[in-house]
């Protein structure tokens, strides 16, 4: 045990000041996680920086003057206020000693000082019970404020907290947590309290100092002040958890509403998605048949234009011996001629929009979803930088998410043997907070690669693999259902 004598209020208040702090990280280690949680349940989630309350014991104050004297706004007020706060009690308990309390300490000055600690440490005990059950109480009139403007959003009578849109079940989960906790709170008080009354029964007062200091500070009324205030806080936390049994009831409904309007949306886009897909179907089938019959119609014009046929003149002796005679003059031959060539027309014009669109069209290759764990989220960055530029580049910021989306093309180099051909376009997803693979998406021109899509998957796959992002076992977690369809098959060959 040190003493410090002649010790000024300066070097004393910035002794405090690291005290507090080392002591809160001291308490912070030594609780359990669930002593943490209630903590943080009852401060809002500053537990850290919840504010002290210092008891004080010295021999002597200099300079020592009367209790009205201090309670005055003056120099020595301000001085002591670096340790106690504001000066809110000062009492003197007799010639020598003084006892001065304020916001955030209290100053027990004499020289009996250390022999009514006793009684000091158990007005501390109730004093420091009173501070925090007035927090604890704060707290559950400030959930109970929460409960109330999410029970108004769920009847539709507020929209000014558009954060409570999407996130009512986990607002409400979250708000039962806090309650559970603030109940456990409530029963180690009413624990305390009770240990509290045996404590003070072991206290003898021995003299007069004593009997004067235990009258003013009045520690009988101020534990029933205090049982009181956790009654209170009884209250509170009881209608709490009936606030959130209904809440937790009208989410339940809200969802079950909004679902059934997500099912019915869908029904409908699907209907109408349909009924659209039918009638472009059917014009589309109308538009190909018109333009085969004028492509035939033209063809056709083009073969009356070569005899002369729109001029009003006999025709040629040439277009008689060679078409008219060996075509035009056997019963139907020339009929069949013409729709041989219109079929041949057909066949043609077919032929040459399907190879057009196989040239021009891009088609996508795969895409899965996965939720592979990422080993390191700094190598994935470091792999994106050198596939820069981006195609496109988006991050959607959740409460416990941070998705980021990144597409670009696959660099030309020199193993283009492992793509099968030209490389693709690959788009991938994660989760930067819970370093996540969500999915992986790749486009490739079929034009120039016509790989399978497990080709380009397994890939991709391991160049991820080499570049250790992912594992080699959830790489081949990924790879399991390509392998189980490709087993499929050759048993559905062999029989």
């Amino acid at each position: 045990e040190k003493r410090a004598d002649h010790i000024s209020l300066d070097n004393l208040s910035r002794v405090l000041a690291d005290t507090h702090m080392d002591s809160a990280r001291i308490v912070h280690d030594l609780c359990s996680p669930l002593q943490r949680q209630m903590l943080n349940s009852a401060f809002a989630g500053d537990a850290l920086n919840r504010c002290p309350f210092s008891l004080l014991i010295a021999s002597s104050i200099t300079p020592k003057l009367p209790s009205s004297h201090y309670r005055r706004r003056g120099a020595v007020t301000y001085e002591l206020a670096q340790v106690l706060g504001a000066v809110q009690q000062v009492y003197d308990v007799d010639d020598k000693n003084l006892l001065i309390i304020g916001s955030e300490g209290a100053l027990m000055a004499g020289p009996n000082a250390e022999d009514l600690e006793p009684w000091l440490l158990e007005w501390l005990r109730l004093h420091t019970a009173q501070l925090f059950a007035r927090e604890v109480y704060w707290r559950s009139l400030q959930l109970l404020d929460e409960l109330h403007a999410l029970s108004d959003h769920l009847n539709g009578e507020r929209e000014d907290k558009p954060e409570l849109i999407g996130n009512e079940r986990k607002l409400a989960q979250k708000a039962s947590h806090d309650a559970i906790r603030l109940n456990h709170l409530f029963k180690e008080m009413s624990r305390s309290l009770e240990n509290s009354v045996h404590a003070a029964e072991e206290l003898s007062e021995q003299n007069e100092t004593t009997q004067r200091l235990v009258d003013f500070l009045q520690i009988a009324n101020k534990r029933i002040f205090v049982r009181k205030q956790v009654e209170e806080l009884e209250k509170n936390i009881q209608s709490a958890q009936l606030e959130i049994e209904v809440i937790i009831q009208s989410v339940s409904i809200v969802e079950t509403r909004q679902l059934d309007g997500v099912l019915r949306g869908v029904e409908d886009n699907t209907s109408i998605l349909f009924a659209t897909t039918s009638a472009m179907k059917s014009t589309s089938i109308s538009v190909k048949a018109i333009q085969i019959i004028l492509l035939i119609l033209l063809v056709f014009n083009l073969i009356d234009r070569i005899g002369g046929g729109s001029l009003n003149v006999p025709a040629p002796t040439w277009v008689v011996e060679l078409i008219k005679r060996p075509l035009m003059d056997p019963p139907f031959l020339w009929f069949i001629v013409n729709v041989s060539l219109a079929a041949v027309i057909t066949f043609v014009a077919n032929y040459w929009e399907h190879v057009s669109l196989l040239r021009h069209q891009k088609q996508m290759a795969c895409e899965l979803h996965c939720r592979a764990p990422i080993l390191d989220l700094n190598r994935l960055e470091k792999f994106l930088q050198k596939r820069l530029p981006f195609l496109n580049q988006r991050s959607n910021f959740d409460l416990d998410s941070v998705s980021c989306t990144v597409r670009w093309k696959e660099p030309i180099t020199a193993d283009l043997w492992k793509w099968g051909g030209a490389p693709p376009e690959i788009q991938i997803t994660y989760d930067k907070k819970r370093m996540l693979l969500l999915s992986i998406s790749l486009w490739v021109d079929r034009h120039y690669n016509t790989s399978s899509e497990q080709h380009l998957v397994k890939s991709f796959l391991q160049i991820l693999v080499e570049h250790q992002i992912i594992s080699t076992a959830h790489q081949d977690v990924i790879l399991a259902p390509y392998q189980r369809e490709q087993e499929q098959e050759q048993e559905q060959e062999q029989e």
